[in-house]
């Protein structure tokens, strides 16, 4: 009987040496998941299987290149989504439309790779920011104030 657990995951990360695994690659591994991508989109490829076939490692390094590429433009154009801007009014339902026309024409890419990208916090983190005159330092201050019991507040030694 074979365990499924996955010793390299979470365990040796950022650590040179791993566990051989003939599993599938984990997430803490870019460079197998580099290289099983490589493979589905090379490895039949009738113009460049031949080559691909004599150096794996050169285009799955390529690969690699692109992916970290696409994923610095895809945050940057996502962050475009998120910022409030001078000239553009929430308000306008028209706004989000020319922005995303603005986005795809520096990125065509963008609504492919927001398909499978969008829900991944590494891709696209959310930001979460208070509603308009909520008072978080004071809501902090009360938390770390000490007060007396029965008494309320204590107030400061003069």
């Amino acid at each position: 009987m074979q365990s499924s657990c996955r010793p390299s995951s979470p365990f040796y990360e950022g650590k040179k040496s791993q566990p051989h695994n003939d599993g599938p690659p984990s997430g803490s591994d870019k460079g197998k998941i580099h290289a099983v991508i490589t493979k589905h989109i090379f490895e039949k490829d009738e113009m460049y299987r031949s080559v691909y076939a004599e150096d794996q490692a050169k285009f799955t390094q390529a690969v690699g290149n692109r992916l970290t590429y696409l994923k610095g433009k895809y945050k940057t154009n996502r962050a475009h989504f998120k910022q409030t801007g001078a000239g553009i009014n929430p308000e306008d339902p028209g706004a989000a439309v020319n922005l995303l026309a603005q986005v795809l024409n520096d990125f065509p890419w963008y609504e492919d790779l927001d398909e499978i990208w969008r829900d991944n916090p590494a891709y696209a983190a959310k930001t979460f920011s208070s509603a308009p005159g909520t008072d978080r330092a004071g809501d902090l201050q009360a938390l770390v104030q000490p007060t007396s019991k029965g008494k309320g507040k204590e107030t400061p030694p003069s």
